[in-house]
């Protein structure tokens, strides 16, 4: 049996690290999945574009409050142990989803799967960042952050495949049920036990016994500011793809497998733009992404044959989410090690949730009212937006210098 950092029985520190990347593949994974429901069960409960958008920014609204108490709520009950609670909880949205005859019902299991998400990253974030030497850090975050889709890639593809043999309701309850199964072996496997230590359980030594601080350094402000329209741009489109490819005359037995091309590529573009960060630098990384971002947005509201949607889907995720890494790195990087990373990501887990709050919000009543492929071009016009705080801020210096 493995050792904790204290000597106590419990699993070791990269036992730990390795429990960590499963609970990020399934949290991702489930993330995706539930959005993905909405195709299939639209016509049966009435739903419209409008309507999928409000559910789609649910999955937000806890975000926007856990991101900042996610720390302390880690340090007071163990990290491991917040994030099965909230393994619990969005296993528990399914199991509604599985028996809503309603919007309100919908909007309940929507609501119990964001209190769910909420709290993962911030606290996953803050592991990573402190989990190496500063020289690795942009490939540490796109490594991390690249675990998250191989969930997404998996259930993509799963959660329609399975609709060619269950009903809707039937997916939705197995999806309830492997969650808690996996909780059970993991606490079999004792990842929730740290003798005695649950204050402090997956958190780094680092920052474990400092109380959280919230303050915003002025180096930090256009970074939060370009993540936050960059989220706006890019944290909905898996939403409305299937739809898109829908109107496109894809079959849904194929649209799990075309929205696994989307994540198959933010899973790409993860590793690859968090390696490219260590060595050209996140601004430069980051103006170009956004820059090929937009182009390849116009271009997949444009197209109308799915040979193309296809190639155009997998390089478009590698640029929506393979900035992720790059904005955190930049963060870290810029809150520096005097105890202010777990501050900056919470600050910007924050940020980002009210973008996705706003972000499906708004392309749903684009959607509603210009059709589901106008969503891509004004996506595109936030991702050239997202680089003005960032480019305006290196102006500057470069002036004052």
């Amino acid at each position: 049996m493995g050792t904790t950092r204290h000597g106590g029985p419990g699993v070791s520190a990269s036992g730990r690290y390795r429990a960590l990347g499963l609970l990020h593949i399934m949290n991702d994974g489930w993330l995706a999945s539930l959005p993905l429901l909405l195709p299939f069960l639209r016509g049966e409960l009435g739903l419209d574009y409008a309507g999928i958008g409000i559910l789609t920014s649910l999955l937000g609204v806890a975000g926007i409050f856990l991101a900042l108490p996610a720390a302390g709520l880690a340090r007071r009950f163990g990290g491991f142990r917040v994030l099965a609670a909230a393994a619990v909880l969005y296993a528990a949205s399914f199991l509604v989803v599985a028996a809503a005859r309603s919007y309100g019902a919908l909007a309940l299991a929507f609501g119990l799967a964001s209190l769910g998400f909420g709290a993962f990253h911030p606290i996953g974030f803050s592991l990573t960042a402190s989990a190496g030497p500063s020289a690795s850090l942009g490939k540490r975050m796109g490594g991390f952050t690249a675990v998250g889709d191989i969930g997404r890639i998996g259930v993509a593809a799963l959660v329609t495949a399975l609709m060619a043999w269950l009903s809707w309701r039937r997916v939705a309850a197995i999806y309830a049920a492997v969650p808690i199964l996996v909780l059970a072996a993991c606490l079999a496997g004792g990842l929730f036990r740290d003798a005695n230590d649950a204050g402090t359980h997956g958190l780094p030594e680092t920052g474990k016994n400092r109380r959280f601080r919230l303050s915003v350094d002025r180096r930090l402000a256009p970074i939060l500011a370009s993540g936050f329209i960059d989220t706006l741009a890019g944290s909905s489109l898996f939403v409305f793809l299937p739809f898109l490819f829908t109107l496109r005359g894809a079959s849904p037995g194929l649209l799990g497998s075309l929205s696994g091309a989307f994540f198959l590529g933010n899973m790409l573009g993860k590793v690859a733009l968090g390696g490219t960060v260590d060595r050209f630098g996140g601004r430069r990384v980051f103006f170009v992404s956004e820059f090929v971002m937009a182009a390849l947005l116009v271009a997949l509201g444009r197209s109308e044959s799915l040979a193309v949607l296809v190639p155009l889907s997998v390089l478009l995720g590698a640029v929506t989410k393979g900035t992720v890494p790059v904005i955190n790195t930049l963060l870290a990087e810029a809150a520096g090690e005097g105890g202010g990373v777990e501050e900056a990501f919470a600050l910007g887990s924050t940020l980002n949730g009210v973008a996705g709050v706003i972000s499906p919000l708004l392309f749903g009543l684009v959607s509603e009212r210009f059709g589901v492929d106008k969503v891509f071009p004004v996506s595109a016009a936030f991702a050239v937006l997202a680089v003005l705080p960032l480019l305006i801020t290196r102006k500057r210096g470069a002036a004052r210098s």
